[in-house]
């Protein structure tokens, strides 16, 4: 299982997209922590980059 600092949370940024209450959100992130479920499904941990004004306008539609 990968860990918090490991070097694959630097191989890719990913984009994520959700549609909620009528709005798209897009949040980038990446990959910090990885756990194999069963043989061939994955569990993943994401970190976001998102800065404190973002931050104040995503989390309330997350609550």
């Amino acid at each position: 299982m990968w860990k918090k600092g490991d070097f694959y949370k630097s191989l890719f940024i990913l984009e994520f997209e959700t549609y909620l209450f009528a709005e798209t959100n897009k949040l980038l992130g990446s990959i910090v922590w990885m756990k194999e479920i069963t043989l061939d499904i994955y569990q993943y941990g994401i970190e976001y980059t998102i800065d404190e004004s973002e931050r104040a306008e995503v989390v309330p539609d997350f609550k």
